[in-house]
């Protein structure tokens, strides 16, 4: 059994003893993440939710799961109320646009990842994802002209 299925394995009985644990099934969520069961991660933190409906970092954890899972309109909701909980959230940002940068949306993924910036300078992808988004932007704009 490897460090991860370990780690599962005690927040699972963390949550046996006391079931309204918030960071233990985020920490399980985060755990199953990494072994790529993100249905199971994304049940995970929708149990911090309803347990916790302001914890802003369940909505961004299960916005990472449905990314993961390429459910775009759920992640987008997930971060959008992340953001409306914290709306200093960076990451929250971040990942939002990463995903309008997904659908083909990248003026929504720039405003998105200069906001980011704005928040949290250090966020050196959110640097890297809009200047990526600026060349797909500009190569969109030189193909329909």
């Amino acid at each position: 059994m490897g460090q991860w299925e370990k780690a599962i394995d005690d927040f699972s009985r963390t949550i046996e003893v006391d079931p309204k644990y918030t960071d233990a099934y985020s920490n399980r969520g985060n755990a199953y993440s990494k072994l790529g069961y993100f249905e199971k991660a994304s049940a995970d933190f929708s149990s911090t939710i309803s347990i916790d409906p302001r914890y802003a970092i369940g909505y961004y954890n299960r916005g990472n799961a449905h990314s993961n899972l390429a459910q775009w309109n759920e992640a987008i909701e997930d971060y959008s109320k992340a953001i409306a909980i914290d709306p200093n959230y960076s990451l929250a940002y971040s990942n939002r646009g990463a995903v309008y940068g997904n659908l083909g949306q990248f003026d929504k993924a720039i405003i998105d990842f200069s906001k980011a910036i704005d928040i949290d300078p250090s966020n050196l992808n959110a640097y890297s994802n809009r200047e990526a988004a600026y060349r797909r932007l500009e190569s969109e704009n030189q193909r329909s002209n």
